[in-house]
């Protein structure tokens, strides 16, 4: 095996010892931080003047800026800062200056290599598992709401057959209600006619029942001469047929009589479901500068 051979096999070393390794193996410092602290600070002055170019914005707002943001924010002020190039090509420009400078800082021993292993030990010990626990919660929340929709499914069916069912029952369509509603009290007279039709045939059902009672009922309270009416309401009715309140009540006809007469009501739109809206939408009223300011801090090594 030829020693390039050698040198391209993989080194398996784990995620929890892997900035140690590199420590060991004087690949970085061990004080490497107190340099990664002054990236900090030159990353949180050089981002406080950035180009109007939109991935740029992406790049420093909300996110940790490592090594690789900013070689690739090296590469695009190249293109928008290409105008300030000289003869001996180099940049004019400060904003070029300060992310170079940051680049070159990270690249002086070796600080990006320790600081991506410290990000990757981070990420594998919290941030993964974190992100499952938040995976698993959502898919209960999931199967949670899929279990509800159902049943609600389930309860707006049996609903609307009980609606419908009601609607049957008082013989009315459901598509307008209150016209429906209305134009059942205008039957009305039609169905008193008919009761009383029907009643003028218990005047022998209603003696023999008078008469029964008398037997029975009069026979204990022989002492008085007081008569209780019997069925006052249908004796009422067989002798006097369909009158107006007042006289029943008071024995006397009105002088005049006013009927009610039914406003017909508006032809009623059609009604059409609601909108339901969401009142759990989380908003976030984090500024953008403070977000800026959180995740360019330095992580501190365990």
């Amino acid at each position: 095996m030829s020693d390039t051979s050698v040198d391209n096999l993989p080194i398996d070393i784990s995620s929890n010892k892997l900035l140690d390794w590199l420590i060991d193996r004087r690949h970085v410092q061990g004080k490497w931080t107190s340099v990664a602290l002054t990236v900090r600070e030159k990353i949180n002055n050089a981002i406080q003047d950035m180009p109007e170019v939109e991935e740029i914005k992406q790049l420093v707002v909300g996110t940790y800026i490592n090594y690789f943001h900013c070689k690739r924010i090296v590469e695009l002020l190249k293109v928008s800062e290409s105008n300030t190039k000289n003869i001996f090509g180099r940049y004019s420009s400060q904003r070029m200056k300060d992310w170079l400078e940051v680049v070159s800082i990270y690249e002086r021993d070796n600080i990006y290599l320790a600081e991506s292993a410290h990000l990757l030990t981070q990420n594998v010990n919290y941030e993964i598992p974190a992100i499952r626990r938040s995976i698993l919660k959502c898919k209960q929340l999931q199967a949670e709401c899929d279990r509800k929709e159902k049943d609600y499914i389930s309860q707006a069916a049996s609903a609307k057959d009980d609606f419908q069912t009601s609607c049957k029952k008082l013989g009315i369509k459901g598509e307008k209600i209150k016209t429906e509603l209305i134009k059942l009290v205008a039957d009305l007279p039609q169905i008193y006619s008919k009761i009383l039709s029907k009643a003028q045939k218990l005047h022998k059902v209603t003696e023999f029942y008078e008469a029964f009672v008398q037997f029975t009922v009069g026979s204990q309270d022989s002492g008085t001469d007081e008569q209780f009416p019997i069925c006052p309401a249908l004796g009422y009715i067989l002798q006097h047929g369909n009158t107006t309140v007042y006289r029943w009540r008071t024995g006397k006809d009105p002088m005049s009589i006013e009927e009610v007469k039914l406003v017909a009501l508006e032809e009623e739109k059609d009604v059409q479901e609601d909108e339901v809206g969401i009142n759990e939408m989380i908003n976030d009223e984090t500024n953008d500068d403070n977000d800026v300011n959180h995740v360019n801090e330095m992580p501190r090594h365990n």
